[in-house]
């Protein structure tokens, strides 16, 4: 992702990161946060979500919100509303198949940090949403929460090809096909995605560390 700080020409020489200054030479914003900072909230960087580089409009008058200061939901919104048709019923989509998914994977390891959990909620919750919104829609909406959590969350590169490679399986158990399972027509029910979920890691399909379903 680049990085939106080049120099602003001050004589302050500080960026403009939308309604403060941040300084490269002090490492911190020069004033306080303009809106929280109502709520005395005394963290200076809670306005950029403690991330400045990545929230930063160098003129201050940038049409668009920098990724990491719209939420995960907002973020995947804006990225796949064309993929989803604007379908209007993706969002309450989306929640239906995390919570399914959820569900599935604490009924077969209920730690939520193990690799079964984690593996099966990305494989059940992309799978399901593939028979719901479609598998274009469902390929596109995954590759945007793993894009996010990448650039505003932490997470390294290798987690977020893993998810998008589980995600890629969960939707080839509904039945989709093409360059990263974004094709076809998806079809199935809970307990069919659930099955073939199952018969992956059970076939060393998924890397799950530890192994098995314990």
């Amino acid at each position: 992702m680049p990085l939106r700080a080049p120099p602003r020409p001050f004589a302050s020489h500080c960026n403009y990161t939308w309604a403060r200054f941040l300084s490269a030479q002090l490492g911190r914003f020069r004033s306080r946060d303009p809106l929280v900072y109502k709520a005395r909230d005394f963290n200076l960087y809670r306005y950029v979500g403690n991330s400045p580089t990545n929230a930063t409009d160098p003129t201050g008058k940038a049409w668009w919100t920098p990724y990491c200061l719209e939420s995960l939901n907002v973020f995947v919104a804006h990225s796949c509303c064309a993929s989803c048709r604007w379908s209007s019923g993706v969002g309450d989509s989306a929640n239906e198949a995390a919570r399914l998914g959820l569900q599935f994977a604490d009924g077969v390891n209920s730690d939520r940090t193990s690799g079964v959990n984690i593996v099966l909620r990305h494989c059940f919750t992309s799978a399901y949403l593939a028979v719901k919104e479609g598998c274009n829609c469902a390929g596109c909406i995954g590759g945007a929460r793993e894009r996010y959590q990448t650039w505003c969350q932490g997470h390294s590169d290798q987690n977020r090809n893993i998810g998008n490679y589980n995600n890629q399986a969960g939707r080839q158990c509904a039945g989709c096909t093409g360059d990263n399972a974004r094709g076809g027509t998806a079809a199935g029910d809970a307990a069919s995605i659930a099955k073939c979920c199952l018969k992956k890691i059970d076939d060393g399909d998924f890397f799950v560390p530890g192994g098995g379903r314990d």
